[in-house]
């Protein structure tokens, strides 16, 4: 007797509800977010201003790889400001995110790849020469 977990036509059945499931969690979300914004008012008054500025640069603080990444956000930021300024509605988005991805295009070295693809590193050339067990070993 085959068991639902082990059959084909259960397997089909969890990823055919799964959409249905992600839908579900995100309009209750977004209808939980709403009634309670609209409860709540002005969110300056909370500080959550602030908050989401701060969840944003802790964010931004995790991509931090060295100076080249400080080029890459203040290339964005500067850009993305003065769009703010010289352009009117919400262009200033997407032309900050535009000149950050041209300005990392123009920075990148192809030795940034960390571990893209077999031997992209010298310690994987030498993972390869001890076994794979990631030890090397000495070669006289």
């Amino acid at each position: 007797m085959n068991t639902p977990s082990r059959s084909a036509d259960f397997l089909c059945g969890v990823v055919d509800i799964l959409p249905v499931l992600a839908w579900l969690v995100r309009t209750t979300a977004s209808l939980a977010g709403a009634v309670a914004g609209r409860t709540l008012g002005d969110s300056a008054a909370y500080g959550f201003d602030f908050a989401f500025s701060a969840m944003f640069i802790a964010i931004l603080a995790g991509f931090w790889r060295g100076a080249r990444t400080g080029a890459v956000l203040a290339s964005s930021a500067v850009s993305a400001a003065l769009a703010k300024l010289l352009v009117p509605g919400a262009w200033y988005i997407i032309i900050g995110g535009a000149v950050g991805v041209i300005a990392a295009a123009l920075l990148h070295r192809e030795e940034d790849g960390e571990g893209t693809g077999a031997g992209s590193s010298h310690e994987s050339a030498a993972e390869s020469a001890g076994g794979g067990n990631g030890q090397a070993e000495t070669v006289a």
